[in-house]
């Protein structure tokens, strides 16, 4: 009995991952003006916050600042979390927020961060 035993062995080299640049675009479909708070950027270990102090009413949309490069156009794989809640509050708690959220995400071409009914629900979309 003979016994053949063939392989083939190929070094495949593993490519990076690729991301695409990209927007990051935030709309507010509720009902109720929101304001966006904290922002941090991480690229490759370099990570950059800052507090956006920024109000979108009702139908509104802007486009997140880049913090590491200026501009809006962020590189793809960036890391980008930021902080949103609602200005109006709780009839019985003034100083709690109807709803809040903190957004994570990584930059793959344009992401749409789109806010919508009562409890500030949003999803994230992208091409």
């Amino acid at each position: 009995m003979v016994i053949v035993m063939t392989g083939c062995s190929r070094d495949s080299a593993v490519q990076p991952e690729t991301f695409a640049q990209g927007l990051v675009t935030f709309i507010n479909r509720t009902a109720y003006s929101v304001e966006l708070g904290s922002m941090s950027q991480n690229r490759a270990g370099l990570t950059e916050t800052t507090n956006l102090h920024q109000l979108v009413y009702p139908s509104g949309r802007i486009n997140l600042p880049n913090l590491i490069d200026g501009g809006v156009v962020f590189s793809g794989g960036d890391d980008v979390a930021f902080y949103f809640r609602s200005v109006a509050t709780l009839p019985y708690e003034p100083e709690t927020p109807l709803f809040s959220h903190t957004v994570s995400l990584t930059v793959d071409g344009t992401q749409v961060i789109t806010i919508k009914g009562n409890h500030g629900d949003y999803d994230i979309s992208g091409n």
